[in-house]
């Protein structure tokens, strides 16, 4: 199916703006399991130009190792990784937010599994190296949550994209609309600060994204982040379900 008119009233850009906005009330749990792949030179080059001083981005500094330390060794060219998430929104005897995360770290032969449940503000995690952790509650100490994550908080995509293509197609048996984006013009800094963290963690400096959003549920079920056409950072859901019971010992570590 061709893409639809970009001015269109009730077009398909419309309907991917608003089911990506509303996606957060259209589920009450979600569980997915996923793949996350990388071409790490291509990665690079894009993270590298997204990050430059020309483009006005002050985020990052280069960090200088030690004296006496090991320089890491070379990635290879591809990477590919698994990963996991349960999330239940409130619910009757669970006020607050409960999500689990299981995702993997490292650089290859030195990967390492990590675990981490949050309850509200609260999160605890585990992994091989780090071992137990806890913010005990303190919001002002964050954890990260792992690839998947970036494919359920799509609230500001809306306002980080500019859809140029979209379609109907289907991928997992369900209803999905396949989008090409490009990354939005921001016309002040707060505004392109806000723009490029909505997309980063689907890919920094990608000249454009491909995405896969549930027609019915507003969460990406594929990203595919691009460099002058060619892919550096795809993630992609495998098995998905919503709305579905999950058990309290999920979310204990």
């Amino acid at each position: 199916m061709p893409a639809d008119d970009a001015g269109a009233p009730g077009g398909l850009r419309a309907e991917a703006i608003e089911v990506l906005h509303t996606s957060g009330g259209r589920w009450s749990t979600l569980v997915a399991a996923g793949r996350e792949w990388h071409d790490t030179a291509l990665e690079a080059t894009a993270f590298t130009q997204a990050t430059s001083p020309a483009r006005g981005w002050t985020g990052y500094a280069p960090l200088e190792g030690a004296p006496g330390t090991l320089e890491p060794p070379l990635p290879p060219v591809e990477v590919e990784r698994r990963w996991r998430i349960w999330i239940a929104g409130p619910a009757q005897g669970h006020p607050e937010r409960r999500e689990r995360a299981e995702f993997v770290v490292g650089v290859p032969g030195r990967d390492e599994t990590v675990e981490c449940v949050w309850v509200g503000e609260t999160w605890w995690s585990r992994s091989p190296t780090r071992g137990d952790m806890t913010n005990d509650g303190n919001p002002s100490i964050g954890h990260g949550s792992g690839p998947g994550a970036e494919l359920v908080g799509v609230a500001a995509l809306p306002a980080a994209l500019d859809i140029v293509e979209a379609e109907h197609s289907n991928f997992l048996g369900r209803a999905v609309l396949k989008l090409r984006a490009i990354p939005a013009r921001q016309d002040d800094e707060e505004s392109l600060g806000s723009g490029r963290l909505g997309v980063h963690g689907l890919g920094a400096g990608a000249h454009d994204y491909q995405l896969l959003v549930d027609a019915e549920r507003g969460v990406l079920l594929r990203s595919e982040a691009r460099l002058a056409g060619r892919p550096f950072r795809i993630v992609e859901v495998t098995s998905i379900s919503f709305d579905g019971e999950v058990e309290d010992g999920v979310f204990k570590l």
